[in-house]
């Protein structure tokens, strides 16, 4: 870079307002393939080939309007279209929110459901045993009974 500019040197307040044009080219180089300063002030401030005295040529001026308006409508378009992705995006956020919050409550449901059937089935569970209980329980007696009565009809026999 220092060879193709020239070697830097640090500037002071203001010093470059101060100084001619060959300072200038001779401290910051020009022709070297760097843009100067001034030449790019010259460029600026040209007359245009039209010859009417302006800096700026009109047409260029409106050129530059329209183009600066097809590239307002173009971002204009595509902000819109991000916003209505974007409503799309919130509108499929909140069905999939809604779907998790009815799973949710389906989920809660089911397991009332199983706790509730699990503990009619323990209660089941228990009476059967309970009655098992008490069929042997019955079968006991009536074997007791049984052999008593065999024994009272043995001794009456006798």
């Amino acid at each position: 870079m220092r060879e193709r500019c020239g070697e830097y040197q640090e500037p002071r307040w203001n010093e470059n307002l101060l100084l001619d044009d060959q300072e200038r080219k001779n401290r910051f180089g020009n022709g070297n393939g760097c843009v100067g300063g001034e030449q790019i002030r010259n460029d600026r401030t040209e007359a245009p080939k039209s010859g009417r005295g302006e800096l700026y040529p009109i047409d260029s001026g409106d050129q530059e309007v329209e183009q600066l308006k097809k590239q307002l409508e173009k971002i204009q378009t595509e902000l819109a279209e991000a916003l209505q992705q974007a409503e799309v995006s919130k509108q499929r956020r909140d069905w999939a929110f809604g779907e998790r919050d009815k799973i949710v409550l389906e989920r809660e449901s089911i397991r009332t459901l199983c706790d509730r059937l699990r503990r009619e089935r323990d209660r089941a569970v228990s009476d059967l045993a309970e009655a098992l209980r008490d069929s042997d329980d019955v079968k006991r007696q009536r074997n007791e009974t049984s052999k008593e009565l065999k024994g009272k009809v043995l001794f009456m026999k006798r």
